[in-house]
């Protein structure tokens, strides 16, 4: 199966396949060409030991598959996966990639950092828009559509809970 992940605005071809005895062969195309790896998953209670040929990562993930939070040894990634049927369904109704909802909010409870943007700002589809400082790490909240900034609802030191709106594109 083809999947499209978008990391840091940045989207990648992945190709999946079974490798039998409970193995997936996972494919990366690139432009310089392709890089096939061997993936095993075991998972439990929210949790996931993933095996990447001989290298092991704890993974948690969490949202729905157009926002996935994706915490991997220490370090957090905002990650959009979508199916090629999804696209090609999409597609057919006349759907664009890039035009997730423009409203930016808080995946937790934290305190906001940084502001990286202003009202009128035109931004591009995974900008980073706020940092927002959360059990001791800051995440970079990106656009998840292109457009112009329209509201800004928070400042640097401000506390937030998590579903807070920040910032909204339109």
């Amino acid at each position: 199966m083809r999947y499209f992940v978008t990391v840091a605005g940045q989207e990648h071809t992945v190709d999946v396949t079974d490798a039998g005895h409970g193995a997936l062969a996972v494919r990366v195309v690139r432009e310089a060409g392709a890089a096939t790896a061997e993936v095993d998953v075991t998972s439990a209670g929210g949790t996931a030991s993933v095996r990447v040929d001989s290298r092991m990562l704890d993974v948690v993930v969490s949202g729905p598959p157009e926002k996935l939070d994706v915490w991997a040894s220490g370090a957090r990634a905002v990650v959009a996966l979508e199916s090629a049927r999804a696209r090609a369904a999409s597609a057919s109704r006349g759907g664009r990639a890039g035009t997730g909802p423009g409203t930016l909010v808080s995946p937790m409870p934290g305190k906001v950092t940084k502001v990286l943007v202003r009202e009128g700002d035109a931004v591009e589809l995974g900008a980073a828009l706020v940092i927002v400082e959360a059990m001791k790490m800051e995440n970079e909240l990106v656009a998840e559509r292109a457009g112009t900034v329209q509201k800004v609802n928070v400042q640097a030191g401000d506390a937030v809970e998590g579903g807070a709106t920040l910032v909204i594109v339109g």
